[in-house]
């Protein structure tokens, strides 16, 4: 029990650099500083489980800040292409396919964050109903 508690403490310890790591939107540090914690005190379960919410919090609000910017870049490049479109003949245009090529490419990528921002959603709600068990 004394050491169950006194991992408890070194992982808290490492915890709170984690969280404040997150409050300046430094995810990296605070992934490094949590994975430290989960390696160096595999029996703080406590504080294992409080690191695994703030692992996906961190992840979540990593990619919804990754998501921000791609939204408005896709809404221009999708206005850009449609302007390309209203002019005669423009699939055979250029410029229309490589600018189609880029709404492609700006999709994907915004689906595929927007995807991990769902699946972090979801983890956390989970995570935290197994940690109220």
């Amino acid at each position: 029990e004394d050491d169950a508690e006194a991992n408890r403490l070194r992982s808290e310890c490492i915890y709170r650099p984690a969280s404040a790591a997150m409050a300046k939107k430094d995810y990296a540090a605070a992934r490094d500083s949590i994975q430290n914690m989960r390696t160096l005190y595999p029996k703080a379960i406590q504080a294992r489980g409080a690191g695994i919410l703030l692992l996906d919090s961190v992840e979540l609000i990593s990619a919804r800040e990754e998501l921000k910017p791609i939204g408005p870049e896709l809404e221009a490049a999708r206005a850009a292409r449609n302007e390309l479109m209203e002019k005669p003949h423009y699939k055979k245009d250029p410029l229309y396919h490589e600018q189609n090529r880029k709404v492609f490419a700006m999709e994907q990528l915004y689906d595929s964050i927007a995807t991990k921002v769902t699946f972090f959603e979801k983890k956390l709600v989970l995570d935290k109903e197994k940690l109220k068990q």
